[in-house]
């Protein structure tokens, strides 16, 4: 049973069959589920599917576990490796998988991701929890690499990438991986203030690569880059 009495099921209803994702009561993406009874963003989740990627998919900011569990139920994904550094919201995230019987098809990892730094201080809103960040170095969230952590796994076929102003940092911290298998990209780039310039680092960084801007998708401005 979770420490978090505040966690309940939210049912969804896909495009093949019905699931669950786990949330925090009162919580924005949780009124979001209750609201519309579908998977968040499936915009952007139809727009991977397209692709028609099988193989192991990779959730840096997994949150509630909604991309996950679609991922496995309608997008195509053999399994899927999930990181979530909030302690709370990796308690949703464990019961989503949990609930949809997903354990067996799932790593997952209570860590964010990073290029360099180990450890780090998240900071966020109490009434949006998918907005916790990285903020500092040194604090007691571990971060891990990407090409230290799934080079063995794989080869990659899709990595979502929904960090809060870090993208930059994950993306450089699987570059190896980014060369080898040229997985499908899905980069969320806030714009305005701290955020200001994140579609183009992103760019930058993946043009050598071959890879190209598909598209935006999701409630919040998210590219699908593609190197094929």
């Amino acid at each position: 049973m979770s420490i978090y009495p505040d966690i309940v099921p939210f049912p969804v209803l896909g495009p093949t069959r019905e699931a669950v994702v786990m949330g925090i009561k009162g919580d924005f993406l949780a009124r979001t589920l209750a609201q519309t009874e579908r998977y968040y963003e499936i915009d952007l989740l139809t727009a991977i599917h397209r692709y028609r990627r099988g193989g192991v998919y990779v959730d840096v900011g997994a949150h509630y576990g909604n991309h996950t569990a679609y991922f496995l139920l309608e997008g195509g994904a053999e399994h899927v490796v999930a990181f979530e550094p909030h302690p709370k919201n990796f308690a949703v995230l464990s019961g989503t998988v949990a609930a949809n019987g997903l354990e067996s098809r799932t790593t997952l990892h209570n860590a964010a991701v990073h290029d360099t730094w180990t450890s780090a201080r998240l900071e966020g809103n109490a009434g949006n929890s998918g907005n916790f960040m990285v903020v500092a170095e040194g604090g007691d969230c571990p971060l891990v690499r990407l090409d230290d952590t799934i080079a063995d796994i794989g080869p990659i076929s899709v990595i979502k990438i929904d960090v809060e102003g870090s993208e930059e940092n994950v993306l450089r911290s699987g570059m190896d991986i980014l060369d080898r298998d040229h997985p499908i990209l899905t980069v969320e780039c806030r714009t305005g203030g701290r955020f200001k310039g994140l579609k183009e680092q992103a760019e930058r960084l993946l043009a050598p690569l071959g890879y190209k801007n598909k598209g935006c998708y999701g409630a919040t401005p998210t590219y699908l880059f593609c190197a094929t």
